[in-house]
């Protein structure tokens, strides 16, 4: 792609580079298989709003994943979800504009020392998590992955849902394989038939996690997060097995 991605297709970022003549990088904020974050300033506003930029590997199934997920942010308005500004292609890569926070629910762990939060913010956070997924269902939309890494906190202690990269409608269920290990609903590892239900498997994980520091379940593959799941709730139904 003219020199501007690397090996992996990934954008190169160069600090001080423009988008579209609009937007400057000031900074990564993270990275991941889908490509790139990037903290940028809008030039077109006089007050040269800071926001995030996510540009999405040079990759067609990435480049899919983004469209659907274009197509989700365009519909949702919620104070519990990240806001959509605006997409667009830049040097082939698709890049999606959202409003800017300041820390995922992960790294707070981190910064606890793993020694987790009070109960009263423990209540607030799952509150607000709980919020915004019930706009999200209450739209038809799961989003599918839901763990501590797609939460984040805005400046003023807002919790805020990210990344619905693989999020569907309960209309049509796209994929088989979904949802972080740790967090992974019996069904979906089952390969049985999933709906919203899911998502509210994994905000009670992620309940847990933020009260007690660590995950609840830190399966090594598959065969183990269902040793854990027996464990905890017995075997599963028939229809699942």
């Amino acid at each position: 792609n003219y020199g501007f991605d690397d090996k992996r297709g990934n954008y190169i970022i160069s600090i001080g580079d423009h988008i579209r003549y609009k937007y400057e990088i000031n900074s990564t904020l993270g990275n991941g298989a889908f490509g790139s974050v990037v903290s940028v300033s809008d030039h077109s506003s006089k007050s040269k709003i800071v926001l995030a930029c996510k540009i999405i590997k040079n990759d067609p199934r990435w480049s899919l994943q983004a469209v659907e997920e274009i197509k989700i942010l365009k519909k949702l308005n919620h104070p519990n979800i990240v806001k959509y500004v605006e997409h667009f292609t830049f040097r082939t890569h698709m890049c999606i504009v959202t409003e800017i926070l300041a820390i995922t629910l992960y790294e707070s762990i981190q910064l606890t020392n793993y020694k987790g939060f009070s109960l009263n913010l423990v209540k607030k956070f799952t509150r607000e998590i709980l919020q915004g997924v019930a706009y999200l269902h209450s739209n038809n939309i799961i989003h599918c992955d839901l763990k501590p890494e797609n939460i984040m906190i805005s400046g003023d202690g807002t919790i805020k849902i990210i990344d619905f990269g693989s999020s569907c409608h309960t209309d049509s269920l796209k994929y088989s394989y979904l949802q972080s290990r740790f967090y992974r609903a019996p069904e979906v590892l089952l390969g049985g038939r999933y709906d919203t239900k899911m998502d509210i498997w994994s905000i009670a994980l992620i309940s847990l996690e933020i009260f007690a520091g660590v995950p609840l379940f830190q399966p090594q593959n598959e065969w183990e997060l269902f040793s854990l799941c027996v464990k905890f709730l017995n075997i599963p139904s028939r229809k699942y097995i």
